[in-house]
């Protein structure tokens, strides 16, 4: 089963991959009809709303993760349009493709995925409360991938995670526009069962979303900046 592959992970904001990736986890833990219609689903909505981005998602220079982002062009255009639509003029933004292929190539694809939320964890953190839906994919879609990479061919790793960079990437530079950075809190985290039941009392798909993502990778490393993104979208979000 084949849940990402490149470069159109940008489809439908990522919810293609993302809803692709949820269902392939299902289907691996026990197959059965609606869980096949899901997938079929799932793929269907990903095929309609298939898109690229500018340039070509492909590492192959020599700045870390953070180097990368903090190099990223931003595109001076004030969001008036969905975001796939947004992201479309990172054509014109000189020196995107560039800055995206700057980034070194992965060498543990798993790990560097989860490096990857991390990072963009902290921007969520630090950039995302004046557009924290744009943002949230930047975390999301990386960790729906990351659940069922073991289901992938082993030689789509690679380009899987660099057009997931590239994706995160376009975020940032598409969304970072007159944000008002913020400092990552310093404070100590709320435990992951109050902010699981706090997630789900908003009632708001990307508060919930982010939530199990993080919680997801903070059971994984035991990161804090994962339980604070959780805790930032219910602000920001369950209103």
């Amino acid at each position: 089963m084949v849940a990402a592959a490149h470069p159109g992970l940008a489809a439908g904001a990522t919810h293609g991959v993302i809803r692709t990736s949820h269902a392939v986890r299902a289907l691996a833990e026990r197959e059965t009809p609606p869980r096949l219609v899901e997938l079929a689903q799932a793929l269907a909505y990903w095929a309609a709303g298939y898109v690229e981005l500018p340039g070509r998602p492909l590492t192959g220079g020599a700045r870390t993760l953070d180097q990368a982002v903090a190099v990223l062009p931003i595109l001076e255009l004030a969001p008036t349009e969905r975001i796939v639509a947004h992201l479309a003029h990172l054509r014109d933004l000189p020196g995107f493709p560039a800055t995206v292929s700057s980034l070194r190539p992965p060498t543990d694809v798993a790990a560097d995925l989860t490096e990857l939320t991390r990072v963009f964890a902290g921007v969520f953190l630090t950039h995302g409360r004046h557009a924290p839906i744009d943002f949230i994919h930047a975390v999301t879609a990386p960790v729906a991938v990351s659940s069922v990479l073991e289901h992938l061919p082993a030689e789509q790793w690679r380009p899987t995670y660099d057009a997931l960079w590239q994706v995160a990437a376009a975020l940032y530079s598409g969304y970072a526009y007159r944000a008002t950075v913020e400092p990552l809190p310093a404070d100590a985290p709320q435990a992951p069962e109050e902010l699981a039941g706090r997630a789900a009392e908003t009632g708001d798909a990307h508060a919930i979303k982010l939530t199990e993502a993080a919680l997801r990778q903070h059971a994984l490393t035991g990161d804090p900046v994962f339980l604070h993104a959780a805790a930032r979208s219910v602000e920001l979000l369950g209103r």
